[in-house]
């Protein structure tokens, strides 16, 4: 490494000045109104360059002396490409275009839960236009009024709670009034490895005490088969006020976060996270039920307490399947509303474990 001086006017002085500058104004051909965020893409054999118009439709491009060929693209206009375009050195060029605006139609359809019912208040829109999101009425029917013709994708997000509701994506093609009904996709875990799907409930009623007190304790119990989760097998776990951690007895963790995390705990089942209270009202069970092969296997928390409120109860179980894998979270009572993180986490990806694998991917399920 040497040191110096380094005269970057100087340097620049020096350089061959042989840029050609390019500007030009885009504007609205039955209108002669100003086009903004027209994207205006200049390309040939040995370069790329786009840039997008301002707001009173112009734009600015520096290029080599060459030939080049300009595509000019807007939402609602049609794409003009002008071919052959010779930049020459010392001369600069103006280049002014008009696009030709297109059709518009409407879009409008019916969205649907997990379940098939109708759902109110889910958000559709068209990623990367200007065309505003509309939320679906209580019959889960929508409309977009006006949407340019050509090609799109149509996003649509459920309104908390979620439940089992995930995001739909899908494309999306303009050619005239366009009926695009949607039926919401499964909730997955950021994983793609488990799924949710709303089931009839079907409670299982506990049967033997973890003995389990308190606002802070663990148990480690056996488990009756082994579980797989996340690719991984148990033959225990460490139930808590609210949790099942494969990993470890942890306690003090009653304070819920948004899931997934990277921060502990890992390796968890959140059938009910909060800050729960186990007083003599309450208790903590687990039970077995089936044959071997097709055994299930419930940890139930009966009139667990929030420590924030002594007046909210609330009983719920967490259910494992031997022969799907499939985890069931069942909520009976609760005497209030509460707020709760109830999810999977998997275990930290640091720790030396096997990849879960499409082919083996259980249902996570919610009743």
């Amino acid at each position: 490494m040497g040191r110096g001086k380094l005269d970057i006017l100087a340097s620049v002085d020096k350089a061959p000045h042989t840029a050609v500058t390019v500007t030009g104004k885009v504007t609205d051909k039955a209108t002669g109104a100003p086009l903004p965020n027209v994207t205006v893409k200049v390309t040939n054999d040995t370069r790329n360059r786009s840039v997008t118009t301002g707001s009173d439709g112009s734009y600015r491009v520096s290029l080599p002396p060459d030939t080049y060929s300009f595509s000019l693209s807007a939402y609602g206009s049609t794409t003009d490409t002008l071919s052959g375009v010779e930049l020459t050195t010392g001369q600069p060029l103006t280049q002014n275009v008009a696009l030709t605006p297109v059709t518009t139609h409407s879009v409008s359809g019916t969205v649907l839960d997990v379940t098939g019912k109708p759902l109110a208040k889910a958000t559709v829109s068209l990623p990367g236009t200007p065309v505003d999101a509309v939320t679906t009425a209580a019959d889960g029917t929508y409309t977009l009024p006006k949407v340019a013709e050509g090609a799109y994708t149509l996003r649509v997000s459920p309104a908390a709670p979620l439940i089992c509701n995930g995001t739909y994506s899908g494309d999306l093609k303009v050619d005239g009034a366009e009926t695009a009904d949607v039926k919401l996709p499964n909730r997955t875990d950021a994983g793609g490895t488990y799924s949710c799907a709303p089931v009839a409930s079907s409670w299982i009623k506990g049967a033997t005490n973890t003995g389990l007190t308190t606002d802070e304790d663990a148990r480690t119990i056996s488990l009756p088969f082994p579980v797989k989760y996340y690719g991984v097998t148990y033959t225990s776990a460490s139930v808590t006020t609210g949790l099942v951690n494969f990993l470890q007895p942890r306690l003090g963790d009653y304070a819920n976060t948004a899931l997934p995390t990277a921060a502990k705990p890992n390796g968890v089942v959140a059938a009910f996270w909060d800050d729960l209270v186990l007083d003599k009202k309450s208790s903590v069970q687990t039970a077995v039920s089936g044959k071997t092969g097709t055994r299930t296997f419930a940890v139930v928390w009966n009139n667990a307490s929030i420590a924030a409120d002594s007046s909210v109860r609330i009983t719920f179980e967490a259910v494992f399947d031997e022969a799907t894998g499939a985890i069931t979270l069942q909520y009976k009572t609760a005497s209030a509303p509460a707020h709760c993180s109830a999810a999977a986490q998997r275990p930290p990806a640091s720790r030396t474990r096997p990849a879960p694998t499409a082919s083996a991917t259980p249902s996570t399920r919610a009743s």
